[in-house]
């Protein structure tokens, strides 16, 4: 008794009896669930407790976030197929259905946390100038849909690019500290070993189903996997590919982490033991090299070319070793060079296919150059411009089978001129910054890592001129990356303000 009111526990009959009512309601409610549904509440569970043991709780929910983005765990809100049949679409069409990723309902609980802080603790909220050519972006996008036939389809690509933009808020409100960079950095060059590793181990036992096969539901086969069944024995049957769902997306991943580990060889004021990430490099190199993507490849090369002249510029690479890695190369070259024409000379079909998509993306263009055609509706629009009749067996009559296979002429067809310099200016900013950022001497570690992203982030530029960029995780950590490069330039232009008065 406790001032004449009986508590629980004062009354072990009652505690037990209600331990008992709560042990059978979850074991009950466990007991209907799948095996796999089992797994994920329990790990649920324990990443969740795992806030209240950690030093720095943001911090692990950032870089938990940023690791999960790679993993295709997710649960489509409708029926897709019932939407393809709905629409008629019996073509490749990339965004269709609205979904909810394991990664969406991480970023949900950072942005709780984030909100919780503006409007109790009454932390301040940037919104730094530049973001308002992404608005402008976000907004023409809606204004696009004028002229797209289905509206639905662009309203879900919408949802889609304003979620990477709340993303990249959210990045510059709360990338502030050096220890949180770094960790960043750490988790990228973990996701870079992991991928490399599950592609080469993919590449080497011919595994290309989906790790959790049907477990989440109704799973369409990708493009690699119907290659596999429709080419068994070629060539392009052991093309591999990581934790997503086809050897563009992860080299398009790679294409951002590479730089990380290529340039944290050199010497760098991030990170002292510079030998660890010789062989990161390698295993993400081998594991780009095996999805056999020309694409990438060509892209890789563009930033070798630019690891090369920054290192050199930055002094990152000695003069010395730069003249004797520049020789070596020119010694592989002829070695490789037969490799490379064979690699190179793969599918050349596929030209064919992309320079009728390009003439299409054309006519499309000059026939709605202010708004375009519709986001996400290009496809469906380039039908009515083809002049050839499908047939099986001409290639290039069956270009409207698929996506224009270039971002950014994709892009510019959706969304018109004025969309698409809105898109390319925002990112044209990114890169200026970033630029700026490199050239500091007075910070030498935020040049370095400045450095890094602005070599990542021209990188995959290159390797999106002919290929599309759809995939959520790619699009994500884009976005992440110039939310770094902006929190840097803000937290340098507040230092330079402090040293002044």
């Amino acid at each position: 008794m406790s001032n004449g009111i009986q508590t629980i526990d004062d009354n072990p009959l009652l505690c037990i009896t209600l331990a008992i009512i709560f042990g059978a309601t979850v074991a009950g409610f466990i007991s209907i669930l799948k095996p796999i549904w089992i797994l994920l509440v329990l790990s649920g569970f324990l990443i969740f407790m795992l806030t209240f043991l950690v030093k720095d709780a943001k911090l692990y929910w950032i870089v938990l976030f940023i690791f999960a983005i790679q993993f295709d765990l997710k649960k489509t809100l409708i029926d897709g197929l019932k939407v393809l049949e709905d629409l008629h679409i019996d073509y490749l069409q990339f965004i269709f259905v609205p979904e909810i990723r394991f990664s969406d309902l991480i970023m949900i609980v950072l942005l709780a946390s984030w909100i919780y802080n503006i409007v109790v603790d009454k932390k301040d909220f940037e919104f730094p100038r530049v973001g308002w050519f992404a608005v402008g972006f976000l907004a023409w996008s809606c204004l696009s849909m004028l002229r797209a036939p289905y509206i639905y389809l662009s309203l879900i690509e919408l949802i889609r690019q304003c979620k990477f933009f709340l993303v990249y808020v959210y990045i510059v409100n709360n990338v502030n500290s050096r220890r949180v960079v770094k960790g960043i950095f750490v988790v990228l060059l973990i996701s870079l070993v992991l991928q490399g590793g599950v592609t080469l181990i993919r590449y080497q036992l011919q595994y290309f189903e989906p790790f959790f096969g049907k477990s989440f539901g109704r799973n369409d086969m990708t493009m690699s996997m119907r290659q596999l069944i429709i080419n068994p024995g070629t060539i392009e049957s052991r093309a591999s590919f990581g934790t997503f769902t086809s050897g563009a997306i992860t080299d398009q991943f790679f294409l951002l982490l590479l730089p990380i580990a290529l340039m944290c060889c050199c010497k760098n004021p991030v990170f002292a033991k510079r030998w660890i990430f010789f062989p990161i490099s390698l295993v993400g190199f081998l594991g780009m090299y095996v999805t056999y993507s020309k694409t990438s490849l060509i892209a890789f090369m563009a930033e070798i070319t630019l690891y090369f002249y920054f290192g050199l510029r930055r002094g990152c690479i000695s003069k010395k070793t730069g003249l004797m890695l520049f020789f070596l190369v020119g010694l592989a070259i002829p070695i490789l060079l037969p490799y490379l024409h064979n690699y190179m000379n793969r599918k050349n079909e596929n030209i064919l296919i992309r320079f009728e998509q390009y003439r299409l993306a054309c006519s499309m263009i000059l026939s709605s150059p202010l708004i375009g055609v519709g986001l996400n509706n290009s496809t469906v629009v380039s039908r009515t411009y083809t002049e050839y009749s499908h047939s099986p067996v001409d290639p290039v009559s069956q270009a409207t089978d698929a996506p224009i296979h270039s971002f950014f002429l994709n892009l510019l067809t959706e969304i018109g001129v004025v969309g698409f310099m809105l898109y390319i200016i925002f990112f044209i900013r990114i890169c200026r910054a970033a630029w700026r950022l490199s050239r500091l001497r007075r910070n030498p570690e935020t040049a370095f890592l400045a450095t890094v992203l602005l070599v990542a982030i021209m990188g995959l530029a290159s390797g999106i001129l002919t290929n599309p960029l759809f995939e959520d995780a790619i699009q994500t950590l884009l976005w992440i990356y110039a939310g770094i490069i902006v929190a840097f330039t803000r937290r340098e232009e507040a230092n330079f303000s402090k040293a002044c008065f």
